[in-house]
């Protein structure tokens, strides 16, 4: 049966941890930050989240065999059918029937095909401990998680309205989280191998998938945006727009200063995150999008290459976008970000464009030709 717990949270002590930042003090709210945005009303926020897919992997990982039969009940699972689509979804030349094959060959002898290490097998059956861990942490603290990920969010959250939220957690994967559109609404998929057993790093983690679904739940509160909710049906320059702007505003949620401790994870975040603000960097980062976004309005590339330029193992978009973002809270206020969260991707850009052209000091810039080419899509 697939185990989740309901999780109501009221009014008076989001507002408490919002504007103390009492769950991460001493980095979450410096000086000078923003007030928070209003706190949900009693019985808007809501969170489920499914533990089986992770929990089923782990058993079947330290198995010495697994027979079709076996195979066959674990896609029946949502979590672990869910993180191989992703894989397929993501992976050239990749399908479902290569992960029977992947994981019936590695449970019986140690060993991953060059085809199918996108599975992260090896991972997950490592980092299983860690795993374990991380599922009883978070079953035995499901308010604490959801309170935490609500207050890092406060300052940045658009109106939505109730938000109902679902989460399964999961073992291995390509992604460590993706949000995909089902029957049950907008969910979020969370692979907790790449956290390995680092408690703060998984809290960042999660935060910047529910803020995903906070994006997606904003943007349909207004008619003319649901298509940029769902950017798939975008034409591909307004989808790289959109990718830019959703992960750059999640990574600033999800920034790892917000989160305590020295975990192995959240340390290679900062890391990650300090060598993205450098100016050098920075500089690149820009550069490479104005390659890649002029190449996609002339048609010369599609997604997929897209994606591997700036989002896969290399994120260099999501540290752009998240260096607009900074730029933007620092120049314009976290109630700018709200506004612009319900907004065409392009006014983000154009706000930030607006900013470097008044603050000289601002380092990422873009060339006039992508100047031109976002002028021309509002």
């Amino acid at each position: 049966m697939v185990r989740h717990r309901l999780l109501h949270v009221a009014t008076h002590l989001l507002v408490a941890i919002a504007l103390s930042g009492c769950a991460h003090r001493s980095k979450a709210m410096p000086r000078g930050a923003p007030a928070a945005a209003p706190a949900p009303r009693p019985g808007e926020v809501t969170l489920r989240i499914d533990y089986a897919g992770a929990e089923a992997m782990i058993a079947a990982l330290e198995r010495d065999s697994l027979p079709d039969a076996a195979v066959d009940s674990l896609l029946e699972i949502h979590g672990v059918s869910m993180m191989v689509d992703n894989v397929v979804r993501l992976v050239p030349g990749v399908g479902r029937a290569d992960f029977r094959t992947a994981i019936q060959r590695f449970v019986r002898t140690g060993e991953v095909a060059g085809e199918h290490v996108a599975f992260n097998l090896q991972k997950a059956r490592s980092q299983r401990e860690g795993t374990r861990a991380l599922l009883t942490y978070i079953r035995e603290n499901e308010q604490a998680v959801l309170e935490r990920t609500l207050a890092a969010m406060a300052p940045y959250t658009p109106e939505t309205g109730p938000l109902h939220l679902k989460a399964y957690l999961m073992n291995g994967g390509t992604s460590t989280g993706f949000v995909r559109t089902t029957a049950e609404g907008d969910v979020f998929y969370f692979n907790l191998a790449d956290a390995a057993g680092d408690r703060e790093g998984a809290m960042s983690f999660i935060a910047h998938e529910v803020f995903h679904l906070v994006q997606k739940a904003a943007l349909r509160r207004v008619p003319a945006l649901a298509a940029v909710a769902d950017v798939e049906s975008l034409p591909l320059p307004e989808r790289t727009l959109a990718a830019v702007v959703h992960e750059g505003t999640a990574d600033l949620v999800s920034d790892p200063e917000r989160f305590g401790g020295n975990g192995a994870i959240i340390a290679m975040q900062r890391k990650r995150f300090g060598r993205d603000a450098e100016p050098t960097r920075v500089r690149e980062n820009f550069a490479l999008f104005d390659t890649t976004f002029q190449q996609a309005v002339r048609g010369g590339i599609g997604w997929r290459e897209v994606l591997d330029r700036g989002f896969m193992s290399d994120p260099r978009f999501y540290a752009l976008g998240r260096e607009m973002a900074k730029e933007i809270e620092r120049r314009c206020g976290a109630a700018c970000i709200r506004r612009l969260l319900q907004q065409r991707p392009v006014e983000f850009f154009l706000q930030y464009v607006s900013l470097y052209r008044e603050h000289p000091d601002i380092v990422g810039r873009f060339s006039r030709e992508t100047e031109r080419h976002l002028s021309s899509l509002r």
